[in-house]
């Protein structure tokens, strides 16, 4: 055999070129290569068994409720309409007057305390249990701030008047001026709407406000002047205020009645015993302790340790100042 029809014979033939040029593939994923599993083991089938587990119709139906309410809780969840968020609340009347009466249910502490000693152990609870009760208080005022926003559009009617009222108290209460200024400010826009004790009720804090937490005694008495000029105890109040006469703005103070006045005096307890303190400080050397409590109103060893005096007692005799 000649050289030249050696290599011709020794060249790779057409199909061995395609059957070389074709991309590996193993054999599982072949489409006719043999494959060690077989089809029943590659993909199991499902099982067919049925469980012997008892289903508990009762578990059942309580996680149907569940899921329920759940659902319930979702559609009650308002937004905030100066945040763009909802305005389902401004569009329905009916689910205004529902939420209104849901926030009232879940915010269960009495607003019709009248007792000065339930008023301070009421305050004592707010202050010991403060984590337990924040939320509560934040989520209803949340609350009432959504519901708030939704009105704001309507001229004012007696369901208005009912939820800022409400939001006034609620938050005069807790201190939250964030909620009572604005929303006292908004009702006196349209004070000839309100009835003559609505009106005195959101005077009478308004103007303790401005004195006792603002300082801003000018304000507190053209408000009083304006719309509730014959209210001689608001004017007896302001007045020992004003002129720093503790003697009689401690009596005012620890005899006040109204859960939502004292409340709005009690900003300014501290800066009056203060005052008092420096004042018997300069003007006696020794007071009799009867006389001491009928003026502060409290027990001789809370005033020392809450206010830091170092006034002794001897027998009844409270010292003030040593004579050497």
């Amino acid at each position: 055999m000649s050289e030249e029809e050696h290599s011709l014979s020794s060249a790779p033939s057409s199909a061995d070129c395609f059957r070389r040029s074709k991309t590996y593939k193993p054999p599982h994923i072949r489409r006719n290569g043999y494959n060690i599993r077989s089809k029943s083991e590659s993909t199991p089938k499902p099982s067919t068994q049925v469980s012997n587990i008892p289903i508990d119709p009762d578990a059942a139906e309580k996680r149907r409720q569940r899921f329920a309410n759940d659902k319930k809780k979702d559609n009650e969840q308002y937004g905030l309409i100066s945040r763009g968020e909802d305005n389902r609340l401004q569009r329905d009347p009916q689910a205004r007057s529902n939420y209104f009466k849901k926030i009232q249910q879940d915010f269960t502490q009495d607003l019709s305390n009248s007792d000065v000693e339930t008023i301070r152990s009421s305050f004592s609870r707010l202050t010991l249990n403060e984590k337990e009760n924040k939320q509560l208080i934040d989520n209803t005022l949340m609350s009432l701030r959504k519901l708030r926003e939704a009105l704001l559009k309507f001229d004012p009617d007696e369901f208005t008047i009912s939820v800022f009222l409400y939001s006034i108290r609620i938050a005069t209460r807790v201190g939250h001026y964030q909620t009572y200024v604005p929303s006292i400010n908004y009702l006196l826009k349209h004070h000839s709407k309100l009835s003559a004790s609505n009106l005195n009720e959101i005077i009478n804090i308004f103007a303790l406000h401005l004195a006792h937490f603002s300082n801003n005694n000018e304000d507190a008495i053209e408000i009083v002047h304006k719309y509730a000029n014959d209210d001689i105890k608001l004017h007896s109040v302001l007045k020992a205020w004003r002129t720093l006469d503790y003697f009689t703005w401690l009596n005012l103070y620890h005899s006040e009645s109204d859960l939502l006045y004292h409340r709005m005096m009690q900003f300014g307890e501290n800066r009056m015993i203060n005052h008092s303190l420096k004042c018997i400080q300069k003007s006696y050397f020794q007071l009799p302790k009867d006389y001491v409590d009928s003026v502060f109103h409290i027990d001789f060893e809370t005033l020392k340790t809450k206010f830091a005096c170092d006034w002794t007692l001897k027998e009844q005799t409270v010292v003030i100042r040593s004579r050497t």
